[in-house]
């Protein structure tokens, strides 16, 4: 009589898996359970200990469904006071990580970065949008932490450069020619909010950052 169980089951779980890849839910394993006991011989049932097993992974795969569903609820909670607190972002100037600056208005803009140790040496390479170079600047020696490049606009030639956003890399080395650690960032004052994949992303002069990358919030 339990060739004709397993017969079952067998057929059972085949029929599951081809209406579907995912793993069996709750209401397939109860399906399972309740055609196992019609079909077991009442002279010989299922041992106990293997009945009780089947009830114990009953039992932590509906835990298992309740807690992903609290975690679902608890991110999309979270989701949405990070979108309200997006908005208290407009009109404020932001600095945050990464590689790009705005040439807006005339206005020479700020290159910030910061060293893991002291520089002999500091390089500031300026790329259009086309990833083509159009400004080196040498610093000079600097000494770690928060540092600032002047650029004049211009390009290499001197030729003053048109409005537009530019990405920035900065290549240091110490008194041994060795590679010194940086991390560039970008400023800007807010003008706008996008919503993408239920996250908040702030439109800065023409740029977009998630809001996981801002570092310092001032008027």
């Amino acid at each position: 009589m339990s060739m004709g169980v397993n017969t079952v089951m067998a057929g059972t779980a085949g029929t599951s898996a081809a209406a579907s890849k995912n793993v069996s839910g709750k209401e397939d394993f109860l399906l399972m359970l309740i055609t196992q006991l019609r079909c077991q011989d009442p002279l010989s049932p299922m041992e106990s200990a293997e009945f009780t097993a089947q009830l114990a992974q009953f039992s932590s795969l509906e835990q298992l469904q309740e807690t992903n569903e609290r975690l679902e609820n608890i991110q999309l909670y979270q989701a949405s006071l990070n979108n309200s607190q997006a908005a208290g972002f407009i009109g404020k100037n932001i600095t945050a990580m990464g590689d790009r600056i705005s040439l807006e208005n005339g206005t020479a803009p700020e290159i910030k970065f910061t060293l893991d140790g002291d520089a002999a040496k500091v390089s500031v390479n300026i790329y259009n949008e086309n990833d083509e170079l159009v400004k080196n600047i040498e610093t000079g020696a600097l000494s770690s932490g928060e540092q600032t490049a002047a650029w004049d606009m211009t390009d290499n030639n001197g030729n003053l450069l048109s409005h537009g956003i530019y990405r920035f890399e900065v290549m240091a080395s110490d008194l041994n020619g060795e590679f010194v650690n940086s991390q560039t960032f970008m400023s800007g004052k807010v003008t706008g909010i996008e919503f993408n994949h239920n996250a908040a992303y702030l439109v800065t002069d023409e740029q977009i950052i998630p809001m996981s990358s801002v570092l310092s919030i001032s008027n």
